[in-house]
This record gives C-alpha cells, sequence and structure tokens, in this order.
C-alpha cells in the first residue's frame, strides 16, 4: 500500500518540502465521495466500496475530501467546515499539512483538466484553508516494559 501521496497515488505530485507534513499512519479510502458508501440495511449500515486507491496519511484526509463534495452538492462553506468540525482529528490538523494537502491536489487537478476547467474544483478544496484548527494534544509515549 502506497504511502499517502495526494490525489492520483503519485508522489510526484508533492514538492520534497510537501513530504513530511502528509505522513500519518492512518488507512485512507482517498476516493471518498458519495458514489463510493453503500448503505447495506435499513439500519443504516454504511460500507466504503471502491479502495481503488488506499494510502496510509493523515486521519483528517477523508473527511477534507467528504467535505468538498458537501460543497458541490450546494453546502455553504460554514455548513461544510461546521460538519468538519466534528472530526477531532480534522480540529487538531496542522494548517501546513492543510496548506500542502489543498496545494497540491489544487496542482494535480490543474494539471490533469487544466486551469479553467479546475477553477471549481480548487475552489471548494480552497475552502478547506479557512478552518481554525485547534492546537493538537500532545501524545503521551507509553512506557516500555522492562
Amino acid at each position: 500500500m502506497a504511502r499517502w501521496t495526494v490525489g492520483t497515488g503519485r508522489q510526484e505530485n508533492r514538492t520534497p518540502r510537501e513530504r513530511n507534513p502528509l505522513n500519518g499512519s492512518h488507512l485512507l479510502h482517498t476516493d471518498a465521495n458519495p458514489h463510493n458508501v453503500m448503505i447495506g440495511s435499513p439500519d443504516g449500515d454504511a460500507y466504503a466500496v471502491d479502495w481503488a486507491m488506499p494510502a496510509i496519511g493523515p486521519a483528517w484526509v477523508d473527511a477534507a475530501y467528504l467535505a468538498t463534495w458537501l460543497l458541490s452538492y450546494g453546502q455553504s462553506p460554514a455548513d461544510a467546515l461546521g460538519w468538519l468540525s466534528g472530526f477531532t482529528s480534522w480540529r487538531q490538523a496542522d494548517p501546513t499539512a492543510v496548506e500542502t494537502f489543498v496545494n497540491a491536489t489544487c496542482r494535480h487537478w490543474t494539471a490533469t483538466v487544466g486551469e479553467k476547467d479546475a477553477e471549481r474544483s480548487n475552489a471548494r478544496f480552497r475552502h478547506l484553508l479557512d478552518f481554525p484548527h485547534e492546537a493538537p494534544v500532545p501524545r503521551r509515549r507509553r512506557s516500555s516494559p522492562r
């Protein structure tokens, strides 16, 4: 499985300075969108399907992708960012990492479809930069057994 790679699963979308901020240890779907969620029962069990681009990275990435889908379906930036605020990993995300994610994703879409056709998608991703992130809670180290 690949390490976190923005958008396409390729490292070249990130500059060398951008590689470290997007490191993480969480399993990511990286194509979180309404078409990749299957509701399996009347009780509402949901399943993520179409795992064509799994990666390892920061826990907040898939939630950020879903927030941009909320924007594409007409939610306001305030509503989408409000929904994102329910995720501790997003609230505590390093703003530099979020900026890196947004910049690399926008570069990818611009290179893929051209500047004019990428404008709307890139604008949705740039709304992610408006969120006031909290300082992360320091993790306590576990003491090793002796």
